[in-house]
């Protein structure tokens, strides 16, 4: 995200307006979103995610190869890889949208980050009664071009979302 979005005097510069600033993020993007309105509540109206990873430390048990991707990236050794990975699951911060509007949109044959991910974010959400709108799409992959599909479902759920 930009750090624009984070800097206080920017909606001031005119460069964002601090009263609609909503994110949307598809794959990683969306895992992104999610991490990014966990870590800062206050600062999104809502969130929609497409097929987001929720929770790192499965999906790096998942596909042990992206692990070994992220330790790389990040510099780090393989002990505190696995270590961090908490800090990266929105799973685990379920509480920190306790009123923020999110949307999850996730295809059931998806195989880059299976669909229990958002399945089990949307179960968390409700348990705690955040608001929260689950889309899983019969026969959906990974595809980027479901955010398409469902842009009009996308601004209705933006536009609706509380004012912060």
């Amino acid at each position: 995200l930009p750090v624009a979005v984070h800097n206080q005097d920017e909606p001031a510069r005119g460069l964002a307006d601090a009263t609609r600033i909503h994110y949307l993020g598809t794959s990683m993007g969306g895992h992104g979103c999610l991490t990014y309105a966990a870590r800062h509540p206050e600062i999104p109206r809502s969130v929609c995610a497409f097929f987001p990873i929720t929770d790192f430390t499965d999906w790096a048990k998942q596909f042990p190869k992206r692990a070994e991707a992220f330790a790389k990236a990040h510099g780090l050794s393989e002990e505190a890889t696995w270590a961090a990975f908490p800090d990266y699951s929105p799973l685990l911060a379920a509480s920190a949208f306790a009123i923020l509007p999110v949307m999850l949109i996730h295809g059931d044959a998806d195989t880059v980050v299976p669909v229990h991910h958002s399945q089990r974010f949307a179960a968390a959400l409700r348990a705690q009664g955040s608001p929260v709108i689950y889309h899983e799409v019969r026969g959906g992959t990974h595809d980027n071009n479901l955010a398409i599909l469902w842009q009009d479902a996308i601004l209705d759920f933006f536009e609706q979302a509380p004012p912060r």
